[in-house]
């Protein structure tokens, strides 16, 4: 009772959602030409925006052009200057060394032509008054000077030889001076010939300082013309970004001015069915319906041994000993024929639970296929159940809720026949639902019925072409119903079908309008009753209180065993 409390309150909670989405799309529509016109200017603004941007972009890029420009043009002129100063220092290292060669061989040329400096040298000590010894000493520096001077001293007289030694002295002195001179001015050369050559060291590197620094300017603004350009194109990603979101959101709000009109021409078409069909809609409340399939994760009731335990397994083909047709079906009371109840060319064998929520979709999708295909030989077998979640009410008040409530009348000759209640699954199921559930059993690979209201197509003969889950109406059955019509192979199947299937395992465990062992269904000793009976299908005559929700009071319904 508690689970049903909830599951009561949350078709609640889901039918005032639905009402605020349907509220949601009204004042949409309200609003969808507001939301035209803002989705009008909103190009507008961005056309001119974009324009704007791309004029920027221009003459930001012809700015980059130019100061690429101006620093080649600066490079190339470093270069020449560069090479420029090179030639001139190589044409001065050459000039230099030139002047330094002439000076070095001025200087050799003096080394040869200057005389030894004079030397009186004896071994032994002159006499202090002697002439013999002086005469010998001047004669000794005269034959010194020979070859050295212009004049000869070969005289022995010591006068002339005084003035001739004198004279070659004299003589001597001078050259040797001079020739000093000239070596001191070779030296001076020298060392101003190095000094300048350390100027001009010093005046390259100074150069080649000024040069790295022109080429560093150089390097910096290529650094910052890329730096411009990079900041370029990272304005142009976030406009091409901003763009991009914008075309989103104009996208976003024509998809919703799509829905809207979408959700208009189906009210519209929910309108023109619902004036047409009394009783119920064609149109399935699942249809255009997205669902989300959760995943099962570390959840016990999807381990392997829970679902065991269950019987969520795939069973082995059953056939009976006879003929399928002769298996029997209880219809108030009596046990008839599967045979004598299917159609002639198909047949629709349905579950039913009146208090499940799909009953308001279910029941009518089928009342509009049969009343579609039924001169083509469609008839259509529904079976309600105390199993699962419990029928509250008795095999004739099914029949007459079914009859009144959806209009849709049981009858073992008409097109639609509501069975009695009776077992579906378990140790006493049902002979006709063993054939079918394991003759094609689910794609989760189980054969059991596990929810309410899930459907087998048989055709003429017997065969099992389709089984369908709970969550998918009569109603999308037309397209495999009329290929059996036309005795041609099924379509194939819907990825829609195959969702919906996936949908039914997780429901399996959970679902309280599922079939759970040991929980709404058991291991029972013997098969399931009709705890009201079959015998008397009718109210007492002159009672106007109703037997069940949903009778009308008034004149007695009085159904006879005959109807």
């Amino acid at each position: 009772e508690r689970e049903k409390e909830k599951e009561r309150e949350k078709e609640k909670e889901r039918e005032k959602e639905k009402e605020g989405e349907k509220e949601g799309i009204r004042l949409i529509g309200a609003n969808s030409e507001e939301q035209q016109e803002d989705v009008t200017e909103k190009e507008r603004k961005r056309e001119k925006r974009n324009q704007m941007e791309a004029v920027k972009r221009e003459e930001e890029r012809k700015l980059r052009e130019e100061e690429m420009a101006r620093v080649q043009l600066e490079q190339e002129k470093l270069q020449k200057e560069w090479a420029l100063k090179i030639e001139r220092k190589r044409m001065q290292e050459h000039e230099e060394k030139k002047g330094a060669k002439e000076h070095a061989q001025v200087a050799s040329e003096a080394n040869l032509k200057t005389p030894t400096p004079l030397a009186v040298t004896s071994k032994r000590k002159p006499k202090r008054r002697g002439g013999g010894g002086a005469g010998n000493v001047v004669a000794t520096v005269a034959t010194h000077c020979v070859g050295h001077s212009e004049w000869e001293c070969g005289s022995t007289d010591p006068s002339v030889a005084a003035s001739g030694v004198a004279q070659a002295t004299w003589f001597a002195n001078g050259r040797y001076v001079e020739a000093r001179a000239v070596q001191e001015e070779a030296e001076t050369a020298q060392e101003t010939a190095r000094a300048i050559a350390a100027a001009a060291d010093a005046a390259d590197a100074a150069e080649e300082s000024e040069v790295a620094a022109a080429l560093a300017s150089v390097a910096a603004a290529e650094a910052k013309a890329a730096a411009a350009e990079a900041k370029a194109s990272a304005a142009e990603a976030a406009a091409a970004q901003q763009a991009a979101e914008e075309e989103e959101e104009l996208a976003a709000l024509a998809q919703v001015a799509a829905a809207v009109a979408a959700g208009e021409e189906e009210e519209d078409e929910e309108e023109e069915e619902e004036v047409e069909v009394k009783g119920g809609t064609a149109k399935n409340a699942f249809e255009n319906t997205e669902r989300v399939l959760a995943p099962k994760g570390d959840d016990p009731l999807d381990s392997e041994k829970f679902r065991k335990r269950q019987d969520l397994i795939k069973d082995a083909p059953w056939d009976p000993d006879g003929e399928l047709t002769d298996l029997k079906i209880p219809v108030k009371g009596k046990r008839l024929t599967f045979g004598s109840l299917m159609g002639e060319t198909a047949t629709i064998v349905m579950n039913i639970k009146l208090d499940d929520p799909e009953t308001i979709t279910q029941i009518p999708a089928l009342k509009t296929l049969v009343a579609q295909f039924k001169d083509q030989g469609l008839r259509a077998i529904l079976i309600p159940t105390d199993q699962g979640d419990y029928e509250p009410d008795d095999s004739a008040t099914v029949r007459i809720k079914v009859g009144q409530q959806f209009g849709l009348l049981s009858s073992t000759k008409g097109p639609v026949v509501v069975a009695d209640k009776t077992d579906i699954v378990g140790k006493f199921c049902l002979p006709l639902y063993k054939y079918l559930t394991t003759h094609e059993p689910n794609p989760n690979d189980v054969s059991r019925i596990t929810l309410n209201y899930e459907k087998f197509l048989v055709d003429a003969d017997g065969n099992v072409l389709r089984r369908y889950p709970r969550q998918w109406g009569a109603d999308r059955m037309q397209k495999d119903l009329q290929a059996v019509l036309a005795n041609e192979p099924l379509p194939k199947q819907d990825p829609r079908w195959l969702f919906a299937w996936e949908q039914a395992d997780k429901d399996a465990t959970r679902s309280m309008y599922s079939f759970r062992k040991h929980y709404n269904y058991y291991d029972q000793q013997e098969p399931g009753q009709d705890w009201a009976g079959t015998k008397a299908e009718y109210f007492n005559a002159g009672s106007n209180e109703a037997r069940f929700k949903g009778a009308t009071t008034g004149k007695p319904l009085v159904i006879t065993e005959g109807d």
